[in-house]
């Protein structure tokens, strides 16, 4: 089995497991007459926009960019989310805050541009990573 097909079987089966998990507590809110369709529509959009598709991207996206690439772009999430947190909740980080995500793209930016990081690695080694 491919990594990126073991990766979105486990992805489904963790999202599987939380949904039963949650059935007990719709339940309760459907006897209890508190179920509300809008806000259930809103946690369902919610749970797209934050999951299913930035989930979606990356593995659209990484098909086509070299994983050197792909690194980079994906150590920018936390600092896009920063500013989206910003731009439209108005949450402010520290400034220690921003520095520790300046770190952390960095870090991983000398990491992949490294000579012993930017090399690519090879079918077997791919292979022998994931069995």
């Amino acid at each position: 089995m491919r990594a990126a097909s073991a990766a979105g079987v486990g992805a489904a089966v963790a999202s599987s497991a939380v949904a039963v998990a949650y059935l007990p507590v719709l339940v309760v809110l459907l006897v209890e007459g508190r179920f509300d369709l809008r806000a259930t529509a809103l946690c369902a959009g919610a749970r797209l926009l934050s999951s299913v598709v930035p989930y979606a991207t990356d593995v659209v996206v990484l098909r086509h960019l070299p994983p050197a690439v792909f690194g980079i772009v994906s150590s920018l999430n936390p600092v896009l989310a920063a500013v989206s947190g910003l731009a439209l909740l108005g949450q402010h980080l520290t400034p220690s805050q921003w520095i520790a995500l300046l770190v952390i793209v960095a870090a991983n930016f000398m990491a992949v541009t490294s000579p012993t990081g930017a090399r690519e690695s090879n079918d077997e080694d791919h292979e022998m990573a994931w069995s």
